[in-house]
């Protein structure tokens, strides 16, 4: 799987060492959710959501921003 950090109001892609991009092909891959969010939450990136697609399928899934950042007093196990 490919797993990448979008900002949302520009619709560029994070890249290699900081910088962002419109190619997705040219975008940091994460491989891993759970490596794409502790980056985000790390690097204190907020206005990103979290896009993911399969290496052999053409389009990619924004996922709900509420997985990037849950909202105030929710319990996390």
């Amino acid at each position: 799987m490919r797993t990448f950090l979008r900002h949302i109001q520009s619709g560029l892609y994070f890249g290699r060492h900081g910088m962002w991009t419109s190619n997705p092909n040219q975008a940091l891959d994460f491989k891993l959710v759970n490596w794409a969010i502790r980056y985000a939450e790390k690097d204190e990136l907020w206005g990103v959501e979290l896009v993911v697609g399969s290496a052999h399928a053409a389009g990619l899934t924004a996922l709900p921003v509420g997985l990037m950042h849950p909202p105030q007093g929710r319990c996390h196990d």
